[in-house]
C-alpha cells in the first residue's frame, strides 16, 4: 500500500509525555507524478479511486497513482453518486436564505443571533441567549455582504413568538440582529444600520418606515433556491451591483447605492431582483423586475455544477501505471 511505503517520523500529540509520542507515516513527504501525455487520457469517473484501479490495473492497491497524477489530496475533491450528493446537500445546505438592503455597522459573522421585532416587542424576553427564554430566534451561519444575504441554517422554533418556520422566515418580516462575545452574552444594544439615509426619503412609504436598528427580511427562501449567481444569456457573468439591464444595455455600468427613492431603471440588477420578489413598486408606480437577458444561477445549481466538474480526471494508461509506482517507491 502507498502509505506502509512512506518513511516513518515520531509525531507527538498533545502534552510532552511520552506516551503520546507515536510513529506515523510522514505525509507531510508527499509526493507528485509529473508524466507525459503521452502517458494519460481524461476521462470521467464515477468510481471511487480503488475501484477505478481495480477496473483498469486488477489491483486496487494502485488507487493512489491517479490521485497523485491530479494533485488530489481530499475525498472532497472527488466527485460524489447524484443520490449521495442530493442526501448530503440537503442535510449540510438546510435552511433559510433571504436579502436585507440595509447595511449592518457590524460585520455579521457565524453565531450571530436574529430576533423579530414583533417577538420582542410582545415582551416576552429580551435575552434570546437565555435557555429560560422561550422566544424563537434564529442563527446566522453565513453572510454574504456582496450579495445581500443571510443564512440562518439553525433556528428555535419557541413556545411564545413565530410559532412555524414560515411565521419566522418570511417576506418583510421585521427583526433584529444580536452579536454574542467570547462568553456568548448577548449584546443587547444589537447591530445597527449603517445606511439610515437611504431611507430617509421614504417615510411616506410604509414598507419603508425607518427604525433603528430593525432590519427586513427581503426575497427568503430554501438555501437551494437562493441566488449565487448572475449572468447573461451570453454566459457573460454580471455583477451583482451594475446598473439593472431591464432599461440598460450597458452591463459594466455600476449602479448608485442603494436608495429607497431609485427607479427601476437606476438601481443595481441585485436590488431589481431582491424588490421583484414582493413585486414591490418604485416611486413612479412601476414594478421592480430584471431584464429578459439576464439569468440567475441557485445556490443548488452552481453546486452540482462543482460536483460534476470534478468527475473529469486525468487517468494513467496500463502500460504507465507501473512505471510510476515503481519510480514513487524508489524515491521514498
Amino acid at each position: 500500500m502507498y502509505f506502509s511505503n512512506l518513511p516513518k517520523i515520531k509525531y507527538q500529540f498533545g502534552t510532552n509525555s511520552e506516551s503520546n509520542v507515536h510513529k506515523l507515516a510522514n505525509i507531510f513527504n508527499r509526493r507528485f507524478v509529473n508524466e507525459p501525455i503521452a502517458n494519460y487520457t481524461f476521462m470521467d469517473i464515477y468510481e471511487t479511486p480503488d475501484q477505478l484501479a481495480n477496473s483498469i490495473y486488477q489491483d486496487s492497491n494502485l488507487f493512489y497513482a491517479n490521485l497523485l497524477l491530479n494533485n488530489i489530496s481530499s475525498k472532497n475533491d472527488l466527485p460524489i453518486d447524484q443520490v449521495r450528493f442530493e442526501t448530503e446537500a440537503n442535510r449540510y445546505y438546510s435552511g433559510y436564505v433571504f436579502h436585507i438592503l440595509e447595511e449592518p455597522d457590524q460585520q455579521l459573522v457565524r453565531g450571530d443571533i436574529i430576533v423579530l421585532k414583533s417577538d420582542l416587542d410582545a415582551g416576552s424576553c429580551t435575552d434570546p441567549d437565555n435557555l429560560n427564554c422561550h422566544i424563537s430566534y434564529a442563527v446566522i451561519e453565513n453572510w454574504d455582504p456582496i450579495l445581500k444575504q443571510i443564512w440562518c441554517k439553525v433556528y428555535k422554533i419557541g413556545s411564545s413568538g413565530a410559532s412555524t418556520e414560515s411565521k419566522l422566515f418570511a417576506n418583510q418580516n421585521k427583526f433584529r440582529i444580536f452579536k454574542r462575545d467570547n462568553f456568548a452574552r448577548i449584546d443587547l444594544q444589537g447591530v445597527q444600520i449603517k445606511n439610515e439615509k437611504a431611507f430617509d426619503q421614504a417615510v411616506t412609504d410604509k414598507k419603508y418606515t425607518f427604525e433603528a436598528g430593525v432590519f427586513t427580511m427581503k426575497r427568503v427562501s430554501s438555501f437551494s433556491d437562493s441566488i449565487d449567481e448572475l449572468y447573461t444569456t451570453n454566459n457573460i457573468t454580471l455583477n451583482p451591483q451594475a446598473l439593472n439591464i431591464a432599461s440598460s444595455s450597458n452591463i459594466e455600468q455600476i449602479a448608485p447605492e442603494y436608495n429607497s427613492n431609485l427607479l427601476n431603471s437606476q438601481c443595481s440588477i441585485l436590488d431589481a431582483y431582491i424588490l421583484s420578489a414582493s413585486r414591490e413598486k418604485d416611486s413612479s408606480g412601476t414594478y421592480y423586475k430584471i431584464g429578459t437577458t439576464v439569468r440567475i444561477n441557485s445556490k443548488i445549481v452552481a453546486l452540482t455544477n462543482g460536483n460534476e466538474s470534478k468527475r473529469e480526471i486525468a487517468v494513467l494508461n496500463r502500460n504507465a501505471v507501473g512505471n510510476v509506482a515503481e519510480s514513487i517507491q524508489r524515491s521514498i
